[in-house]
């Protein structure tokens, strides 16, 4: 019988009984559930829980009824959901720096590590959770939904580098929080090793080293703009230009962003060094 009808069932019973009578059911129907729910929302007062979960039954037990609550319905909701919870919850989550509002870098991250890890981890679900400080307070701010709907779910939380020192980095791996080694995503998209893939996909790896020479330019250009020397994000504009004008790129993407997200984040495998540093600093268990 469909969960709906079974909660249904279960308020015609409630509607049939003397008022002085009880109804005592043993369910893990998820209808059944949400319709106590209500007869107890609609009648104060008529509905309580008996919990035998975790009771040793060799001995004698005093369960005491307990008012309906959003601990006990969690309880209940397990317990009727089951296996299937882990189911239908990825069996990785990762928490990657991003906005999922916004035009110009909507999930920008996610959206490259879906890419870059969509078939060869496919069990990981990567989500836009704002920025570093978002990420390290995940926990105060979403903490009830973590341990309960992600009980079942490994958790993993990524932030950049920036400008992070060791001691920093260590505190943040202590709490839970990985750190990628690079300053920014955009220094693994921009790797030498991902632009000279580039010039031999597109027939032309004679030009390898002149893109190298011009991405070297652009991050000395950066430089004199006043920003650190691994700062790929600040060249990211030059290093776009360069690599269109030198391959004769087209319908690559039409800004710095959506070129990376598009034509540099596909061609990034498995089989590549680039691609193993990553996948080791967002999913190795140490």
């Amino acid at each position: 019988m469909h969960t709906k009808l079974q909660g249904k069932v279960l308020g015609e019973l409630f509607s049939l009984i003397p008022g002085e009578s009880q109804l005592w059911v043993s369910t893990h129907s998820i209808g059944m559930l949400q319709e106590a729910e209500e007869i107890e929302h609609e009648h104060p007062g008529t509905v309580v829980f008996l919990d035998f979960g975790n009771r040793d039954f060799d001995e004698d037990q005093l369960i005491t009824p307990s008012k309906i609550s959003r601990a006990v319905l969690n309880k209940f909701y397990e317990l009727a959901f089951g296996d299937f919870a882990k189911l239908m919850l990825p069996k990785t989550i990762v928490f990657c720096e991003g906005s999922q509002n916004g035009k110009t870098r909507k999930d920008f991250d996610k959206a490259i590590y879906d890419t870059i890890f969509g078939d060869t981890h496919p069990d990981a679900f990567f989500i836009s959770a704002g920025s570093c400080n978002d990420i390290e307070d995940i926990e105060e701010r979403h903490g009830e939904i973590i341990n309960t709907l992600l009980s079942h779910s490994r958790i993993i939380k990524v932030i950049d580098r920036d400008d992070r020192t060791d001691y920093e980095i260590s505190e943040l791996n202590r709490k839970g929080i990985k750190v990628l080694k690079e300053r920014n995503l955009e220094s693994y998209l921009l790797d030498d090793s991902v632009i000279k893939k580039l010039c031999e996909l597109n027939n032309k790896p004679e030009q390898f080293e002149n893109c190298i020479k011009a991405k070297k330019m652009a991050m000395a250009n950066s430089v004199s703009r006043k920003h650190a020397p691994d700062d790929y994000k600040s060249a990211k504009g030059d290093i776009y230009n360069a690599l269109k004008t030198n391959l004769g790129l087209t319908k690559c993407g039409n800004n710095a962003d959506t070129f990376i997200r598009d034509t540099l984040a596909p061609i990034i495998t498995e089989d590549m060094e680039i691609y193993k540093r990553l996948e080791s600093e967002i999913f190795s268990e140490t």
